[in-house]
Formats: C-alpha cells, sequence, structure tokens
C-alpha cells in the first residue's frame, strides 16, 4: 500500500516473503494512524460545511449525517490505533534484537521517524540503519 505517494512502505527493502510478512504487520500503525489523520482532515472539512448549510440556510441533516459518520469512522479508527501500538511494542519488545535494532523498530513503526533521522539521531551512517532494520526484522 502507497499513500498518496509516501515511500514509507518500501524503506525496509525486505527481499523475503517472512520480512515482508514482519514489516507490513508492523506498519499496521503507521497506516492507522495516517487514515486518522486524514479522517481528522475530512471532519474539518464536514464541519466547514456544515457552518455554510447553515449560514445559507439550507437543511443542514444531509451534513449533520456526513460529520457524524466521518467522526464514527474516526473512533474506530482511533480505537484500532489504540490496540496495534500495545501489540508492536510487545512485539518489539519480546523479538530477539539487539537494544539498538529494537530501538530502530520503534522508532520506525512507532514514531514514524525516517532512516534519515534515525540514522542522525543515532550516530549511524545511512547505510546502517536499513541493514539492522532488516537484520530485526528477520530476528
Amino acid at each position: 500500500m502507497n499513500l498518496h505517494g509516501n515511500t514509507r512502505f518500501v524503506r525496509a527493502n525486505c527481499f523475503s516473503l517472512s520480512c515482508k510478512k514482519e514489516h507490513s504487520w508492523l506498519n499496521r500503525a503507521f497506516e492507522a494512524d495516517f487514515r486518522i489523520s486524514l479522517l481528522q482532515q475530512q471532519i474539518k472539512q464536514e464541519t466547514a460545511l456544515l457552518k455554510e448549510a447553515k449560514e445559507c440556510n439550507i437543511s443542514d441533516s444531509e451534513a449533520e449525517e456526513a460529520l457524524r459518520l466521518v467522526m464514527e469512522e474516526h473512533r474506530k479508527a482511533l480505537c484500532e490505533l489504540l490496540k496495534i501500538r500495545p501489540q508492536i511494542e510487545k512485539a518489539i519488545a519480546d523479538t530477539d534484537a539487539t537494544e539498538d535494532e529494537k530501538e530502530i523498530l520503534t522508532r520506525f513503526y512507532l514514531l514514524y521517524e525516517t532512516n534519515e533521522k534515525i540514522a542522525e539521531e543515532m550516530f549511524y551512517d545511512l547505510r546502517t540503519i536499513p541493514r539492522k532494520h532488516k537484520k530485526a526484522l528477520e530476528k
């Protein structure tokens, strides 16, 4: 899945099936958070439309229903994220990866940091991060 040109999903350069599977499973929090952000934008738009409908003396029942549906979808997505994050945190903590590898996985899958930022913050060469990331996924 490539959300709006976001290259996040291909950064790990996983070639083995199990590595791709783990990467995909761990990316669930990012995908849920991204979905929540989109829904928040949609709620703002629907709220603005509802205000416009009221100012124009247009029946706002349809606009209210649309806003209600988006807000319900947002609530469900938020609940899903709140279920996913602890699962990912536990999976990372329970792996046989080194502490550095666990930190890379945490930064990548829970803090949504890029390889560049992780390398900078952990004082690694940029080429080291994808290698350690892949190694951690395989563990």
